[in-house]
């Protein structure tokens, strides 16, 4: 029988107790809403939440077998918290606000779901709590893969499920600003109307959709173009800290003129939201203080320059109503001092290993006095099918700093680095473990992990399947070499004939045997069962690890040349299948930029 203390769940409660059964009510639910709220209101939302969880109920003032009852709370972690007792005379919902009547009335469509459609109800209390308040999600569109309507629909009922709370739209140059078409023309960005119908969406289901536009560095989508240029730090280009050259900017010069260009683009931008706060991006101005700025660095000091184009873009955030969100990584490491952040804006501290230093660098926020975000990743970017090992301890330690220094939240981090060619299916394990970890840190997630893939695949076999993708993404992180941010098989993938041996030299022959070995059964169970919306291209992404594998143990063998022929031919239709999944979940700008990677590595076999 199904017990409160064993009730299949994707986020553990805080605490759960059992207690004799409950008699299961007749016909629809009947319930009755009381307390701090408005009735009606709050009964047309109980009303619609116990729909969407395919529930049958009814506002009852006489007789109610629900008993729903707010209580004003304090706090942002207490409108979250509900109590539900099942007893003998009912069933009573304590809650602090509306998120916790909507966790509240999720935990007992489970109950309801897993007991007997004939038998009673476990009896007993869940009490429960969210462990951080805010709980984030932000997801990189600007690296080629923009998600289409259906995709970010199946995204956000999988936060609402994960009690996911926040969501960002990682954007560089995939808002379509009208005038700026030379930009965004070619990369299927989202519109205004894209993003007031998925505000709607969001606010339906109490997740905080934040707009996000990186304003600072990261601009190399705009600077390229002669238009634009004008605004660049460096106009002519410049060698990046990872020995890229640029022909372009990738900074915009800390100047008025760059300030004004800037807050045009909110003006557009924020009227399509309406959340209170602004992420307005910042990290990585790689050329600041390289270029027209260098003067000034050199007297003022970089951080200094730094902090007041910063604070500009604060002040015009602030302008508009917005409380500002920033990336914190150049003051933390030009060693600022708390009382020259800008005030009223709300330092993001990211970082993506398992070491991450989260809690020395939340303990200098803290002592700030400043709210602050901690953001881990999930480690699938570079990766093709995930680095699960790596985000899984990157998230620990985030969640853990974040409960010791008393961040508002963690923002759970996925980039689309260089093609964004791993699918969201291989970001979703990590996601989903790093939202259990931020409600209930003392729990363990994985069974609630693995419950929730499931959903990502149809038939006897889709419990394989789940599993087969929490594996794929142990794959790349079994080596014992490891490359920072990206695994050690992407760089085999894509490497050219030159740089080949220098990735495989450090791969051991038994690890790539052991690779080949658990992604012959990956590719088997992800091949036995059907996969639907956000389920698409993880056998996309385990046949192309497969295919790096059998490229380094190629080379491993002196076999590069006798090999090449298969090789390209098997490429070539992994190409296809590659185009194929990506059209099923996303927009069809950027493919071709992401395709050309793979192609060029077709070439050069």
């Amino acid at each position: 029988m199904t017990t409160l203390t064993r009730l299949p769940l994707y986020t553990a409660p805080a605490r759960r107790h059992d207690g004799p059964p409950v008699p299961r009510p007749d016909g629809p639910l009947s319930f009755r809403l009381r307390g701090q709220a408005n009735g009606a209101d709050w009964t047309e939302a109980a009303l619609a939440r116990l729909a969407r969880r395919g529930i049958p109920a009814r506002p009852a003032e006489e007789g109610a077998f629900l008993d729903i009852r707010i209580e004003e709370a304090s706090t942002p972690a207490a409108v979250q918290a509900y109590t539900l007792r099942l007893a003998e005379g009912g069933i009573t919902l304590t809650a602090g606000g509306a998120a916790g009547m909507r966790y509240g009335l999720d935990t007992l469509a489970a109950i309801l779901a897993a007991a007997p459609a004939d038998g009673p109800l476990p009896g007993g209390t869940v009490e429960d709590a969210p462990a951080l308040p805010v709980r984030g999600w932000m997801l990189d569109v600007s690296r080629c893969r923009v998600p289409t309507r259906q995709t970010l629909a199946a995204l956000v009922d999988a936060m609402e499920d994960l009690r996911i709370n926040q969501l960002q739209l990682y954007t560089e140059h995939t808002f379509a600003y009208a005038g700026h078409e030379r930009v965004w023309g070619d990369a299927s960005p989202l519109t205004p109307e894209d993003c007031a119908w998925l505000d709607t969406l969001c606010t339906d289901r109490g997740i905080d959709l934040v707009p996000n536009q990186n304003s600072f560095g990261h601009f190399e989508r705009w600077l390229r173009y002669p238009e634009y240029k004008h605004l660049a730090e460096c106009p002519d280009g410049f060698v990046d800290p990872h020995g890229r050259r640029f022909t372009h900017g990738t900074t915009l010069h800390p100047s008025e003129e760059s300030r004004r260009f800037v807050a045009g683009l909110y003006d557009e931008l924020l009227s399509c939201f309406r959340s209170p706060l602004f992420n307005i991006g910042g990290d990585e101005p790689w050329e600041l203080g390289h270029g027209r700025s260098r003067a000034r660095a050199e007297s003022e000091g970089k951080l200094a320059v730094y902090l007041e184009f910063l604070r500009g873009l604060t002040e015009e955030a602030a302008k508009r109503g917005r409380t500002p969100m920033f990336w914190a990584d150049v003051f933390l490491e030009e060693g600022g001092e708390s009382n020259a952040l800008p005030p009223g804006a709300v330092p993001l501290i990211w970082g993506y290993e398992g070491n991450h230093p989260f809690d020395e660098q939340a303990g200098t926020l803290a002592a700030s006095g400043h709210g602050f975000h901690l953001c881990p990743g999930t480690a699938c970017w570079n990766s093709i099918g995930g680095r699960l090992h790596t985000a899984r301890a990157n998230l620990t330690n985030a969640v853990a700093a974040a409960e010791k220094h008393g961040a508002a939240g963690i923002l759970i981090t996925t980039w689309g680095d260089d093609g964004h060619h791993h699918p969201y299916a291989a970001t979703l394990p990590a996601l989903a473990h790093g939202a259990g970890l931020a409600w209930s840190p003392a729990a363990e997630p994985a069974a609630g992990v693995l419950r929730f893939l499931r959903r990502l695949f149809s038939g006897s076999s889709a419990n394989r399947a789940a599993e087969a993708l929490v594996e794929l993404g142990e794959v790349s992180d079994r080596f014992r070499h490891q490359t920072p941010n990206g695994s050690p098989l992407e760089k085999v993938l894509f490497a050219d004939a030159k740089e080949l041996p220098r990735h495989v030299a450090p791969l051991g022959a038994d690890e790539l045997e052991d690779a080949a070995e658990r992604l012959r059964g990956i590719n088997t169970a992800l091949a036995e069962t059907s996969t639907a919306g956000l389920g698409n291209g993880a056998d996309v992404a385990a046949a192309l690890l497969a295919f790096a594998v059998d490229r380094a143990r190629a080379w491993k063998a002196g076999r590069v040349n006798l090999d090449a022929p298969a090789l390209r031919a098997r490429l070539n239709r992994l190409i296809g299948r590659h185009e194929e999944t990506w059209l099923q979940t996303s927009r069809v700008g950027g493919l071709h930029e992401s395709s050309a990677r793979l192609r060029k590595v077709l070439k050069a076999l």
